[in-house]
């Protein structure tokens, strides 16, 4: 049973958007006009999601990113400091709206996103100088592919400058620099983003996940975990490899934000100093609890839920 100590602390640079999501039976085709079932207006972003869900599981969390001048970001920033995260990083920029995501989610919990990222793509030198100076205060930097990957790989040389750790979630599926790899500690793309990265047909078992993997690794990553949607996830690190399933009984509502769930619960397990294994374990439990609520950062675990799938689970 984890206690939260807020002992570790968690910087997250990247995404902050305002989601608006549609409910429909099935995806509408090219040219299609559908009728939605629902429509809600949520905080997300996967940088803020991340974040949410480090603080929610206990972890001592900042958030750097950029937003708009305008009531979303307003809205944005109320909610992360409602969940206790730091947002002195995070600026308000006049220059462009606060980052949306346009998301349709069918009835099975799948879904589709538009992403225009707005303030997002505007971040640089103000938040890599935020970050320089409190990197000695952070433990772990967690990153996405929101905002610049000039920026993103900026900030892994800070911390990997300063000895800290780096999660890398390479969403949305964007190519990254060779360079980029070195300083990557753990890399957890899903199966599409590690399909694009490696350059394979198909990333859809652990066979070929493993291969995914050693790709990745030759470039220079550390440990590579690639998460399966409703077939858990898989990790290796060179030396050793796992396959994680998903809990029984999970039933998915809206998959929407679960690969920054799994962001959460892993940085959890490295604040715990925890073997690899359940490192990965800690990543699908609390990938399996947000996918089972509606929302991105409203889907995020708390530790209670975490401890209680847990025990349920055996895990």
């Amino acid at each position: 049973m984890i206690t939260p100590s807020y002992k570790f602390s968690v910087c997250v640079i990247g995404g902050i958007n305002i989601d608006f999501i549609s409910t429909v039976k099935s995806m509408p085709k090219a040219g299609e006009t559908i009728v939605g079932n629902d429509f809600v207006v949520t905080p997300g972003g996967k940088g803020a999601n991340q974040a949410v869900a480090c603080g929610r599981l206990g972890l001592n969390t900042s958030m750097i990113g950029r937003v708009g001048n305008d009531t979303f970001a307003d809205q944005l920033i109320s909610n992360l400091n409602d969940e206790k995260i730091n947002t002195d990083g995070i600026t308000k920029d006049k220059k462009k709206h606060t980052g949306i995501a346009t998301i349709i989610l069918d009835e099975n919990g799948e879904n589709s996103i538009i992403q225009t990222p707005g303030a997002n793509y505007l971040c640089g030198d103000d938040e890599l100088n935020y970050l320089k100076s409190k990197i000695s205060e952070f433990d772990l930097l967690v990153l996405q592919s929101e905002i610049p990957i000039n920026i993103s790989l900026s900030a892994a040389k800070i911390a990997k400058n300063a000895n800290k750790l780096v999660i890398w979630d390479p969403a949305p599926a964007n190519e990254l620099p060779d360079e980029a790899y070195k300083y990557i500690d753990y890399l957890i793309p899903n199966q599409t983003e590690a399909q694009t990265l490696s350059g394979l047909d198909d990333v859809l078992n652990d066979k070929q996940a493993l291969e995914a993997s050693k790709i990745f690794l030759d470039k220079g990553v550390k440990n590579v975990i690639i998460t399966m949607a409703e077939q858990g996830a898989f990790g290796y690190n060179g030396k050793e490899s796992y396959f994680i399933d998903i809990p029984d009984g999970i039933k998915v509502i809206d998959s929407v934000a679960a690969g920054d769930a799994f962001s959460g619960g892993l940085s959890l397990g490295i604040s715990e100093e925890l073997e690899f294994e359940k490192l990965i374990i800690y990543g699908v439990l609390s990938g399996s609890i947000a996918v089972q609520k509606s929302g991105a950062t409203d889907s995020m675990p708390t530790i209670k839920e975490f401890n209680a799938l847990q025990v349920k689970s055996g895990t």
